[in-house]
């Protein structure tokens, strides 16, 4: 199974997109093409099904008549904005000015009771714990329950991939930094695991969503 950012059709706000970056992995490179149905729930209420496909070194998802496209040999992703395709090395540019002019805003602007959650995204941090095939990691404003399993060798172009995307949702949607989003994938990645299926909660919002994403490769049907 691998990463994919699906879209909430209106519906999600930056808290449930915060998550879609980095879950599963499959087998990538060279060889069949590889497809991947992915729910994404919030509250137990399906939200969007995308459609994830993997071929050779390029990746697409494809939500209702949208489709996002990723080349994973050069490490950038397609703005269909702007008509051009962006960067790694641009997206972490744009990432360091952002992170710049949020640290303004919070020095200026934020209100009082903001400043803690702003504060984190910017400099986020975890507790990590594994229990089993499960990772924890826990903050008081985000908190993620993972479903693991060892990596192989699909586990470089897997976070090439899931790099990318945390980057595109950012830098397109302009809701949230990515920041939190790499530290999972980076934890992930030196553990050399693969997540299968997150959880998301967010215990710093009273009653706020739980949102989950559950997929399932195609392949293995056929």
């Amino acid at each position: 199974m691998c990463n994919v950012s699906a879209r909430s059709r209106g519906r999600g706000s930056f808290l449930l997109l915060l998550m879609l970056g980095s879950l599963t992995g499959c087998g990538l490179g060279a060889g069949p093409a590889h497809h991947i149905s992915v729910n994404m729930k919030s509250n137990g209420e399906v939200l969007a099904i995308s459609e994830l496909v993997f071929d050779n070194h390029t990746a697409t998802v494809t939500t209702d008549d949208e489709v996002e496209k990723y080349d994973l040999r050069h490490e950038s992703w397609f703005d269909e904005n702007r008509d051009r395709w962006v960067t790694l090395s641009q997206s972490q540019s744009w990432t360091e000015n952002s992170v710049a002019q949020s640290r303004m805003s919070l020095e200026t602007r934020a209100p009082e009771a903001a400043k803690p959650l702003l504060q984190w995204m910017i400099t986020p941090r975890f507790d990590v714990t594994q229990e089993g095939d499960v990772l924890l990691l826990t903050s008081g404003f985000l908190d993620y329950k993972i479903t693991v399993a060892p990596g192989g060798p699909e586990l470089p172009a897997y976070y090439k991939f899931a790099r990318l995307n945390a980057y595109r949702k950012a830098m397109t949607l302009r809701q949230q930094l990515p920041l939190a989003e790499l530290l999972v994938l980076k934890e992930l990645e030196t553990r050399n695991l693969l997540p299968r299926r997150m959880e998301v909660r967010f215990p710093s919002i009273p009653e706020g969503p739980t949102a989950v994403v559950e997929l399932t490769p195609v392949d293995a049907s056929r």
